[in-house]
């Protein structure tokens, strides 16, 4: 029997593939290739070195090699939990979300136990934006394999995206005590570090990390934000400035950059690095529902339908609205889509042909652009933000029920707002404790809570408190608005009740961390979006006594 003999060749496939499995176990990833391929012309369809050429190319991070392979070894069998969970990673990494989430779900249908489609089902929620699902299969899977690192480390990242800072720093030490060079781990541990105010203990593990990691660039844009946390935004700036010359990709860089230049007031630079936000995990959820890029401003809009549509918090679409009559005054035709709370507020808005919310069905339209992009499509710089006076009204009808309802009330009458939504992540800093606010109260003034969801034992809290409880009637921003239109002035943390007083042009003291967010500029007691705002900073970090003094002293008698 000759050499070539067609009877010889598995033996020689199965040689060829042993050899392969064993050079890739010891990173010889060129010479297990070059096997991998010798096998297939021995075999051609071997599904093993498919599978393995795939997983090959993913250690590579050529993820769009590696999903050829996977494909081409699906195909071949479909049935493979593993090579379905590496196909999730690959398309992860080709920022195709949704579909490798499709995949790994196929995994786990298969098999229920796979202990990395579960970790990779956890990780692709928590990038998604539902980390709130992301912790039951993480949880699962460190039931089974509490020694796994990654597990650990990826239950941090969901617990910090659920603003549960305290509890990542927990998983975040555990991943450490497994693998204590664990470099992702010990990145995500400065950030819960951060988040949780402990400034200076994440400023040291920074520079501990990047003693050991100079080059590492996620590092050094925690270190930037630690610096802008502590007040020092220059040094913060020239960090952000450095990624992005090493890193001309890095989305976390680009995106920190832009905030920094926009709070600095270089709105030039900073609006169109503002798009990056695009491209960072936790938005890919919206940006692939559209297929053509938005209006920019590029394009005339007379005749045109215009889709503006919300993507943020409520805030962030109640300061966009004034933009509205610009839009109208270039002959568009707008359809406005909005989160349903704000939806009876617009509606019958001046320029707004149809205001719609999630549910209804998306008319046709020409053109479409997201809120916040606004200030780039105009051209917007701190000395030309749209103002003509209030933009926003409440409908008159319930505005004098609500009158009525105040009227018992002594003056002035002060709406309060002391805490934002907590799944935001920086709720920890933006908002107070209502104890807090005892030098406020003391001053005689008649105050409403403008709260419509509150801490756990805030509303019995509120019982002890000269403060109108009105939260059962706050069903939309329709009903806020009336109320503040009987209300002398507002005080609020930053937070939706704070645009939309702003927007109604009510006076307003809006409460500031030491760290504002971009909108609010770095110093200064006036924003040139609310020109009736008055901003109050705190003049250290988590000290609000500064800023609740003055407060109180607005509305103190004589």
């Amino acid at each position: 029997m000759s050499p070539t003999d067609s009877t010889a060749q598995p033996d020689v496939a199965e040689v060829r593939l042993q050899q392969a499995f064993d050079a890739h176990r010891q990173g010889a990833l060129d010479e297990a290739e070059g096997l991998y391929r010798a096998v297939l012309d021995l075999r051609a369809g071997e599904v093993r070195a498919l599978r393995n050429l795939g997983a090959l190319e993913l250690q590579r991070g050529r993820p769009a090699e590696a999903l050829a392979w996977l494909d081409w070894a699906l195909a071949a069998q479909p049935d493979q939990p593993g090579v379905l969970g590496n196909r999730a990673g690959a398309l992860r990494a080709l920022g195709r979300g949704e579909e490798a989430l499709e995949s790994v779900r196929k995994a786990l249908a298969l098999d229920p136990d796979y202990l990395d489609g579960l970790n990779t089902l956890g990780l692709l929620l928590t990038e998604l934006g539902l980390p709130e699902h992301a912790i039951t299969p993480l949880e699962r899977a460190l039931e089974r394999e509490p020694g796994q690192p990654f597990f650990w480390n990826n239950h941090g990242v969901a617990l910090s995206r659920l603003s549960q800072p305290d509890q990542a720093l927990v998983s975040f030490d555990r991943a450490l005590q497994l693998a204590p060079g664990y470099v992702e781990a010990l990145s995500n541990r400065v950030g819960a570090l951060r988040a949780l105010g402990r400034l200076k203990e994440a400023l040291a593990a920074c520079e501990q990390l990047l003693a050991a990691h100079p080059g590492h660039l996620d590092a050094l844009v925690n270190r930037g934000c630690i610096l802008r946390d502590l007040g020092r935004p220059t040094d913060a700036l020239a960090v952000f400035e450095r990624v992005c010359a090493l890193a001309p990709d890095h989305v976390e860089a680009h995106w920190s950059l832009a905030l920094q230049l926009l709070a600095a007031g270089r709105w030039q630079e900073g609006w169109p690095l503002f798009e990056w936000r695009w491209r960072r995990s936790d938005f890919q959820p919206l940006a692939g529902r559209f297929p053509s890029p938005p209006w920019l401003g590029e394009t005339p809009l007379a005749g045109r339908i215009l889709l503006l549509h919300y993507e943020q918090g409520l805030g962030d679409s109640l300061q966009m609205l004034r933009y509205l009559p610009l839009i109208a005054e270039q002959g568009a035709r707008v359809v406005l889509a909005v989160q349903r709370p704000l939806l009876p507020l617009v509606s019958g808005l001046p320029g707004v042909a149809l205001a719609i919310t999630d549910g209804d069905p998306l008319p046709p339209y020409d053109l479409h652009c997201p809120l916040m992009s606004l200030p780039l499509a105009f051209g917007t710089r701190p000395d030309t933000v749209p103002w003509r006076g209030p933009y926003l009204t409440a409908a008159t009808n319930k505005a004098e029920a609500w009158a009525a309802r105040l009227q018992s009330l002594g003056r002035p009458r002060v709406g309060l707002a002391w805490q934002g939504n907590p799944r935001q992540l920086n709720d920890r800093n933006r908002s107070l404790p209502l104890a807090a606010l005892e030098p406020v109260l003391k001053t005689g003034a008649a105050f409403v809570s403008l709260q419509r969801d509150y801490a756990p034992g805030d509303r019995e809290r509120l019982a002890g408190l000269d403060i109108v409880d009105v939260s059962d009637d706050l069903h939309d921003f329709g009903e806020t608005a009336a109320i503040m239109s009987g209300l002398d002035a507002v005080v609020s943390v930053d937070t939706s009740v704070a645009h939309l007083a702003g927007a109604l042009g009510k006076p307003l003291l809006l409460l500031i961390p030491f760290a504002p967010d971009f909108r609010w500029g770095e110093t200064g007691d006036r924003t040139p979006w609310y020109p009736s705002a008055q901003v109050l900073r705190q003049t250290a970090p988590g000290d609000w006594s500064g800023p609740l003094a003055r407060a109180a002293k607005a509305f103190q008698p004589g």
